[in-house]
């Protein structure tokens, strides 16, 4: 710790860029492993917990990834959150230390659980630059910052459902949301895939559709364990499902399987008015085939009242909901028009007061 300290300024990068290229030498793993190792002089928390500590350690993880993963295992899995929060001159550094080890097989598992326990005692606003989103994307289907395939990923999610406690589950059904983010969407700054080796790491590319939907089946799979019952996550997991239907339509996801779970949501539905308005929203989309539109229309039929209060806003207050459902050659406005027309004639025919 000493050491760290009394190291000039001018010195320190220098330090830390050899550092980052020891990852072909021969010799570099025992280094790392007597240095930072889990017995090592430079491994303690209050070192790694610092700026220089962290920063070192960062630059070194992938030189011995198996040997490293151990010390933040040790250092930081399942600690209390109260602590976890305390963490603030060393915890960027960590984070992408943790991001850099999630991108390997080998160390995804202990390192995504551990990169998840600093979301849960997330202290960072920055969204895109915070454990929070660097563990989320791990669970995206494409640019997910890991070589690993799916299988790890559903892994740890299951880890983290059996604490239950609610802090994780709150990351666990932001996590699962982002398994739905279609690839147009994704926006991603490389990096962790460069760890000192000849070439850098490949991102995992999934093989076939089928494997696709299999993984986003065990998605929804745990986010039902909040979709039916009466907790604080409730609306998000049933929104994370009805909302990215066509997403999952876009890979021909099983229609029957998805009617079981819609309804599911439609039985223990939170906000009704929001997953109509989703309804007419993916309902709108160009690319559905005739089954995928009416899948769409029936849910959407199921769930209206036709209460005024409800025409109301779907003709006059909120029409652009319906309009962009309407399949014709008129323009917005005239669309508009006509539904506010046609509600007219309903109000006078049908003698709503």
């Amino acid at each position: 710790e000493n050491f760290l300290n009394e190291l000039p300024q001018s010195l320190r990068k220098p330090l830390v860029e050899q550092l980052q290229q020891l990852g072909n030498v021969d010799y570099a793993k025992n280094f790392v492993e007597r240095a930072w190792g889990v017995d090592g002089n430079f491994s303690k928390a209050e070192i790694l917990n610092s700026n220089m500590g962290s920063h070192l350690f960062r630059s070194i993880v992938t030189v011995n990834p198996e040997a490293t993963i151990k010390v933040l295992t040790k250092n930081y899995l399942d600690k209390p959150k109260d602590y976890l929060v305390t963490i603030v001159e060393g915890r960027q550094n960590i984070v992408w230390a943790l991001e850099r080890l999630c991108f390997r097989k080998e160390t995804f598992i202990e390192a995504a659980k551990v990169l998840m326990c600093f979301s849960v005692a997330e202290i960072e606003t920055y969204y895109s630059n915070n454990a929070t989103d660097y563990f989320t994307q791990l669970f995206r289907i494409f640019l997910a910052g890991t070589e690993t395939n799916f299988e790890p990923r559903i892994e740890v999610l299951k880890w983290a459902l059996e604490k239950n406690d609610p802090d994780f589950d709150e990351i666990i059904v932001k996590a699962c949301e982002r398994a739905f983010t279609p690839i147009h969407s994704i926006h991603k700054m490389g990096g962790a895939e460069n760890q000192g080796g000849l070439l850098p790491l490949e991102e995992y590319k999934p093989h076939t559709v089928e494997e696709i939907n299999e993984y986003r089946t065990e998605i929804i799979e745990i986010l039902l364990n909040f979709v039916s019952k009466e907790n604080n996550h409730q609306l998000a997991a049933q929104r994370a499902i009805y909302s990215n239907i066509i997403d999952l339509f876009e890979y021909n996801f099983n229609i029957e399987k998805l009617d079981k779970y819609i309804k599911v949501i439609c039985e223990n539905i939170i906000d009704k008015d929001d997953f109509i308005k989703s309804m007419y929203s993916q309902v709108s989309s160009i690319n559905l085939n005739i089954n995928q539109r009416n899948f769409l229309t029936g849910y959407i039929e199921l769930l209206k009242t036709n209460s005024i209060e409800e025409r109301i806003l779907y003709n006059v207050s909120e029409p652009r909901i319906i309009i962009k459902s309407i399949k014709d050659e008129d323009d917005y406005e005239v669309k508009g028009k006509k539904l506010a027309e046609q509600f007219a004639v309903d109000v006078i025919n049908e003698k709503i007061d």
